[in-house]
């Protein structure tokens, strides 16, 4: 993200979206904190093809681990947010998910 004020929401969705993809897809070995007061925390280990690298550790308590889980929770989101502020922004961005996701 070079960016962060051009981008949309639509545009974290895809960034996401296509993260937990990835990771469904590749298989990555999926690492728990060994400390016992982080448990929570997780990391994700990519193939030889990525050099074994290891990602960041992801909080569990804010991560969404399935791609699905993850659609269907911010479309949620989406909805819950137009009806309580009706023709805002958002209703251009779920408009152009809709589109987005339509063509995965």
């Amino acid at each position: 993200m070079q960016n962060k004020a051009e981008w949309k929401l639509s545009n974290y969705y895809d960034l996401c979206y296509d993260f937990l993809t990835f990771i469904e897809s590749t298989k990555a070995t999926r690492i728990i904190s060994p400390f016992k007061q982080n448990r929570h925390y997780i990391f994700y280990q990519y193939g030889v093809e990525a050099q074994n690298k290891i990602t960041r550790p992801l909080n569990t308590n804010l991560f969404f681990e399935s791609s699905e889980v993850f659609k269907n929770a911010f479309e949620r989101f989406v909805a819950f947010s137009i009806a309580m502020q009706p023709l805002t922004c958002l209703e251009v961005s779920l408009e152009r998910l809709t589109a987005s996701s339509q063509n995965r």
